[in-house]
């Protein structure tokens, strides 16, 4: 059965959070990191960007340069 509505932006969104609540956890427990000031979202995103080429997270790189794209143009908007 095909869906009505493509699913993998939101999929996609989950990914993004769940990696920036894992750069949160890890910020808070790893105290070297709070020391040097390593920002969550900067940690959150390098484990995402090693679970995609990885191929651990089963979603193509388009997807995600599609998402930054909207989100660059609405910024100007």
């Amino acid at each position: 059965m095909n869906t009505p509505f493509d699913m993998s932006f939101f999929l996609a969104f989950g990914y993004i959070g769940i990696s920036i609540f894992v750069g949160v956890l890890l910020r808070a427990k790893i105290k070297g990191l709070q020391s040097f000031l390593v920002p969550a979202c900067m940690i959150g995103g390098i484990l995402g960007m090693i679970l995609m080429n990885t191929g651990l997270i089963p979603l193509k790189v388009e997807l995600f340069q599609a998402i930054a794209y909207h989100f660059f143009i609405i910024s100007f908007i």
